[in-house]
């Protein structure tokens, strides 16, 4: 039980020891998973729990490759913190952005991928009957697409 008397449950694996050192020759391994999901069965506990592994690397690696938090542009802590901080903002933002704007496929992308698909484009801004247009040229069909998706799930109001 829990401070606030929630039930835990705890699910221990052990496996026989594939390498035993000299100076520490334990016969088995063990790794142990807790959970306060009582309805979940054990296996199907451990299957969900297996598929989250992986996921927070790619997210650190996005971070720090896609953003440039690899590194700290000051000896400030205060002014390395904001600058992480910004990272992180802009991290997030682009989750959103490929969740609810550029669609199911646009889920496994890198930051790197979206700048290749939507900065290496060739266009140009043209202002006719006070409105403006982006004017698209020497795409393919896919990118052209996509813009159009990305247009149409905006909300633009006029003022």
């Amino acid at each position: 039980m829990t401070n606030a008397g929630n039930s835990m449950r705890m699910l221990v694996l052990r496996w026989a020891n594939p390498d035993p050192t000299l100076f520490e020759a334990k016969p088995f391994c063990y790794h142990v998973i807790g959970t306060n999901n009582n309805e979940i069965e054990a296996m199907e506990w451990l299957k969900v729990h297996n598929g989250r592994m992986g996921s927070i690397e790619q997210s650190h690696r996005e971070i720090k490759s896609g953003l440039g938090c690899d590194h700290t542009p000051s000896h400030d802590f205060e002014k390395n913190r904001g600058y992480f901080l910004i990272g992180i903002i802009a991290y997030n933002i682009m989750q959103v952005m490929k969740l609810f704007y550029l669609g199911e496929e646009a889920l496994s992308w890198t930051l790197k991928t979206i700048r290749y698909r939507f900065i290496h484009v060739c266009g140009k801004i043209i202002k006719t009957g006070r409105r403006f247009y982006c004017k698209i040229i020497n795409v393919t069909q896919e990118t052209f697409e996509l813009f159009r998706n990305c247009k149409s799930k905006l909300i633009i109001t006029d003022y």
